[in-house]
């Protein structure tokens, strides 16, 4: 059987880790066999990588997780609040024919908190979006 360098190479971290296969073992012991420079190659090649730390585990792991989600569902909120809150102004109906608005012009107080609470809506997502996008 003839195979290909790049297969051992992919192979060799499982190897290595012990998590590979009999069948994967003895085919990455025998290509070494066969190959005596190259596995020394690999061998010290893992022996000269940097530590990487170990993954966290437990709960803090997910913690960054549900940070992200925490912020896109306040995001999303904010953003269909400030989209409500800036068309409410502007919102109608027709009555027996006439177009009668139902904020802007008959209730102006309302409106200006409406627009008010939109804008604060909007300051909010956008501060909320650049902070998703921040590393």
């Amino acid at each position: 059987m003839n195979i290909d360098q790049d297969i051992i190479c992919d192979l060799y971290p499982l190897y290595h880790a012990g998590e590979a296969s009999t069948a994967t073992q003895a085919l990455v012991e025998a290509y070494f066999a066969a190959h005596p420079e190259f596995a020394r190659l690999m061998r010290e090649s893992q022996e000269t990588r940097l530590d990487i730390p170990a993954a966290v585990t437990g709960a803090s792991a997910h913690a960054p997780i549900r940070r992200i989600q925490k912020l896109l569902r306040w995001r999303s909120a904010s953003m269909a609040l400030a989209i409500a809150c800036s068309l409410l102004p502007f919102s109608f109906v027709f009555n027996n024919g006439n177009l009668v608005w139902f904020l802007l012009r008959d209730a102006p107080q309302a409106a200006h908190l409406s627009i008010a609470v939109a804008v604060a809506a909007w300051v909010t997502f956008f501060t909320l979006t650049r902070r998703l996008h921040l590393p």
